[in-house]
């Protein structure tokens, strides 16, 4: 019978040549698109991620215990810098970056919106992600209570390079504490969140800010060449 079905098949395959050619081309056409769409899905894909990576979770994080269920200061890392000698005298390990984050609200004379100011260090962070390149207008420096904001964050308080922001928080004494900044520079990370309400300021300044010891992260992101080096550092660093 199948015999049979194959014999029918080829015969009327040339009964109209034009319209055999045709279905083959438009099979082969449409093969080559669900490639080449799956091959641009795939490197957005890989580009957000790759991203993401550099501008926040680096390819792991470590966070205080209680850090990511409870997003306040007092849950900082203790004991930092001892912990920062040891990652970096592992050979997995390639970078290693600190950064500060904190909850608040950012308001100018006629808007406001809630943001996350995160504490870093320019030069450690430009070697850990390349920080620079996700820069879309004004520069990367921190002079004079400058500050670095997400583009979409710009666009929602209606800023642009040079205008002037203030940042209100709860200190480490709980006290509501408020800063003015100056923005700068505007970065685009595809990073949904930061985009939206990240603000970034040198990591001392916002110790000082916020009346924590420094260093006291609220998180060490870390680039690593090994797949084990997670099972590792869980067993070194439970809490």
């Amino acid at each position: 019978m199948y015999r049979i079905i194959i014999k029918l098949a080829y015969k009327n395959s040339f009964l109209r040549l034009s319209r055999t050619l045709l279905v083959i081309t438009m099979i082969a056409v449409s093969m080559s698109m669900m490639l080449g769409l799956q091959g641009l899905y795939d490197g957005m894909t890989y580009n957000m991620i790759d991203k993401s990576k550099r501008s926040d979770s680096g390819d792991i994080s470590l966070y205080a215990k209680k850090y990511r269920v409870d997003r306040d200061i007092k849950h900082s890392i203790q004991n930092v810098t001892q912990v920062q000698e040891e990652l970096l005298a592992l050979e997995a390990v390639k970078r290693v970056v600190l950064r500060v984050r904190a909850d608040g609200l950012v308001s100018t004379a006629r808007k406001s919106s809630f943001a996350t100011i995160n504490g870093i260090d320019l030069e450690a962070q430009e070697k850990f992600g390349r920080f620079s390149e996700f820069l879309k207008s004004g520069e990367v420096e921190f002079k004079k209570r400058g500050a670095i904001i997400g583009q979409e964050l710009a666009k929602t308080l209606k800023v642009r390079i040079g205008s002037k922001i203030i940042f209100s928080t709860q200190d480490a004494l709980g006290e509501i504490n408020s800063i003015a900044l100056k923005v700068r520079g505007i970065v685009q990370t595809t990073n949904i969140v930061l985009d939206n309400s990240a603000i970034y300021i040198d990591i001392k300044k916002l110790h000082k800010f916020l009346g924590t010891p420094s260093p006291s992260p609220t998180q060490i992101a870390i680039t690593r060449d090994e797949k084990k080096l997670l099972q590792r550092l869980k067993k070194e660093y439970p809490s």
